[in-house]
């Protein structure tokens, strides 16, 4: 009995070592008459050259190829990836790794794949590359996502003025400070809603009273006149044959004005 639990014992151990030994052994592969070894890959941790080796390695497996480009620093070795690789998922991988505004930019803007491109538009931040993602793209959403990055006046006016998506124009026009530019906008917007943006965001007397005088929406007109300061033009308008409304919301502001107690 006890023998035999040695014995046990003695082949349980010999096999457990011997399947140790074996996954450490490299697996020899038989395919005909040929016989290779098949060792599986380490993928590098800091050798960059290493890591863009692998993750170029048209046969080696994607999940392989794509822990490779996660540990890639090197902008350049990303960017080559992002630009050359035939799988359009390592190169949306290599995309979100990069920093480099140059080569962002160069994927936002030539990237043939609308995917790639919204992924580099997010990471810009160089306005001028913004700009160019604003008004030439010719998906919409990139276009959107690049004009809510926008800070520069007169790539936002760009947009307002001359994109033919409404909903890009009313993102661009609430952005925008720039009187000249606002002005553009609501005397040449033919959408109310971009208009009724612009206005509210006015300031300057002369364009206020353009709009107050010949906008095609009366609520426009009147959000106008209630920003108007220059009695003059008030005058006229009360005096117009503009709508009643009108009229007597410049007599309204007129009255205000004079009491010094302008709403």
């Amino acid at each position: 009995m006890e023998a035999s639990m040695k014995f046990r014992f003695t082949v349980g151990l010999f096999g457990c070592c011997l399947g140790l030994a074996l996954l450490a052994t490299p697996v020899v592969s038989f395919a005909g008459s040929h016989v290779s070894l098949i060792v599986p890959t380490q993928v590098p941790s800091d050798d960059q050259t290493a890591l863009l080796k692998v993750a170029s390695n048209e046969q080696e497996k994607l999940e392989v190829r794509v822990a490779a480009v996660t540990k890639l620093t090197d902008q350049s070795m990303l960017g080559q990836i992002a630009d050359v690789s035939k799988d359009a998922r390592l190169r949306l991988v290599a995309v979100k790794e990069l920093t480099d505004q140059a080569l962002l930019g160069k994927v936002a803007t030539q990237d043939s794949d609308p995917a790639l491109r919204m992924a580099a538009t997010r990471k810009l931040t160089d306005q001028y590359l913004l700009g160019l993602v604003a008004t030439r793209d010719t998906r919409s959403g990139i276009r959107l996502t690049a004009v809510r990055m926008l800070t520069d006046q007169s790539l936002l006016g760009q947009a307002a003025i001359d994109d033919k998506d409404t909903t890009i124009r009313l993102v661009a026009t609430k952005h925008l400070t720039d009187q000249s530019l606002l002005g553009q906008v609501i005397l040449w917007d033919k959408d109310a809603r971009v208009r009724l943006i612009a206005v509210k965001k006015l300031t300057d007397q002369y364009l206020l009273g353009k709009v107050a005088a010949g906008d095609k929406e009366t609520s426009i007109r009147l959000i106008a006149i209630g920003k108007m300061t220059d009695q003059s033009v008030l005058i006229k308008l009360a005096e117009s044959e503009s709508p009643q409304e009108v009229r007597k919301a410049a007599t309204d502001r007129l009255e205000s004005l004079r009491s010094g107690k302008p709403n």
